[in-house]
């Protein structure tokens, strides 16, 4: 076999390392794609890979002002039975759901505080600091927010007067972008609902095995403006339902090896409630 000649071995590797330059520079110039106006998706890495995870990340991006945010739950809707993700996405129509939070024993409430519209599902109030208001009363309002319960001037009462739709969670990160989580030995997958500079919600979910501390930390580093999080679930139960024409996906927990691909895929678990999206309607004069 002919030896190849030094210039064409230079110029294959100098088009490879171009080509691999352009693909860098398209990734981190623009990470997420969009789906449609105030929605986008982002799919990141982090930098903590395991042998069955590739560390991957998905953030649903979303434009509270252009989408309706609301809480679905089991009691509200009369369902004898939970649902996953993607069946409470079908059965109202929904864009993406994602779990709404931690639930009690009787696998039916609310761990913490949680209401929708006149439905008050949960009137426990515990001592995660992390509340969601979304569904203002009144339309001038901010129309997405995560209030820190242990900020001055943060008023709860004032808040669940003023939004449809609220829930509290276990606080993962305050504002503006503080990690609140020492390093521990307990590591699962994550579902979380955060929020950028810009009072967009983001619909988080975490492949990787990690501890919130280091989990908290990578999405910290992240090109999102993240400013606040708090987590909604983790392990089996954890899972984000995207149904949108030009990305359809059910993430949930599985193992997934970067090598092997994704395998021993679970269906989704059933959950007594949900976050949902759903495309704002259009106002007629």
């Amino acid at each position: 076999m002919p030896a190849v000649p030094n210039h064409k071995i230079k110029a294959c590797l100098s088009l490879l390392l171009a080509a691999l330059l352009h693909i860098g520079t398209c990734t981190a110039a623009t990470p997420w794609t969009t789906l449609e106006p105030g929605l986008e998706l982002g799919e990141f890495y982090g930098k903590t890979p395991s042998l069955f995870s590739s560390g991957k990340i998905t953030i649903l991006r979303i434009d509270p002002k252009l989408w309706d945010i609301r809480l679905y739950t089991r009691q509200k809707h009369g369902y004898d039975k939970n649902l996953s993700a993607q069946e409470w996405s079908k059965q109202h129509n929904l864009t993406a759901a994602i779990n709404a939070g931690m639930y009690l024993q009787d696998r039916y409430t609310h761990v913490g505080y949680l209401q929708t519209g006149e439905l008050t599902q949960s009137t426990r109030v515990t001592r995660y600091l992390s509340l969601a208001a979304f569904s203002p009363k009144d339309s001038s309002a901010i129309p997405f927010r995560i209030f820190d319960l242990d900020e001055k001037g943060v008023d709860f009462d004032q808040i669940i007067q003023n939004y449809d739709q609220v829930v509290q969670n276990l606080r993962l990160i305050k504002r503006p972008g503080q990690n609140r989580w020492n390093q521990q030995d307990k590591r699962w997958n994550e579902a979380a609902l955060g929020e950028d500079k810009q009072g967009r919600a983001l619909f988080i979910y975490s492949r990787s095995l990690l501890s919130m501390h280091d989990l908290n930390n990578t999405l910290l580093e992240l090109p999102i403006d993240l400013v606040t999080a708090q987590h909604l679930e983790g392990g089996k139960e954890a899972q984000l339902y995207i149904n949108h024409p030009k990305h359809t996906e059910e993430i949930r927990n599985s193992f997934e090896n970067p090598f092997l691909g994704t395998s021993n895929q679970l269906q989704g678990w059933p959950i007594p409630n949900v976050i949902g999206i759903s495309r704002k309607q259009a106002v007629t004069q």
